[in-house]
Formats: structure tokens, sequence, C-alpha cells
């Protein structure tokens, strides 16, 4: 037997297990200034080691922080990344 308020925190929590386990698309918001500045220059079309020489960091910083970009937008390619940016006015 289980009381009222024991029924209620354990339908709260299996409610917020089933949330947590729904898929969630990142925000604009989310990204760190560096990781806004990477999608700047991927949207105008700059590559990896121009990204780099540019923002004076190595090519391997440059993938991560696009990596952490496209979990967050939950992209999965870069050509998927340009096109979530245009569309969302995520760039000029």
């Amino acid at each position: 037997f289980l009381n009222e308020e024991i029924k209620n925190i354990l339908y709260n929590f299996i409610c917020n297990l089933e949330d947590s386990n729904e898929k969630k698309i990142g925000t604009f918001e989310e990204l760190t200034v560096r990781e806004r500045e990477v999608l700047d220059l991927i949207c105008e079309g700059f590559r990896t080691k121009e990204i780099a020489d540019k923002l004076f960091i190595s090519t391997h910083t440059v993938e991560t922080h696009r990596r952490k970009i496209m979990l967050k937008l939950d992209v999965r390619n870069s050509s998927m990344l340009v096109k979530f940016a245009v569309d969302n006015h995520l760039v000029n």
C-alpha cells in the first residue's frame, strides 16, 4: 500500500524520466561565444584549418567545437549544421 504522497512522488519521478528520454533540440543560446564564432566561420565556408588560423586555435579544437555545436543543435553533419543555422537565422 502506498499513501497519496508517495504515490505522487513516484508518479512525478516516472514522468520526469519519460521527459528526459525525449529528444531535445538545443538552442543557439546554449552555444558558447567561441562555438558561435566557429559556427559563423563554418557557415561562411571556411575550412577547419582556416578557422583554426583565424581564431588562433588548433584544428583539433575547431573539430571539438564543431562536434559540440552539432550535439547541442542535434544535427548529424556539417551540411545539416549550415542548413539549420541558416534556416533558424543563427548566422547573418
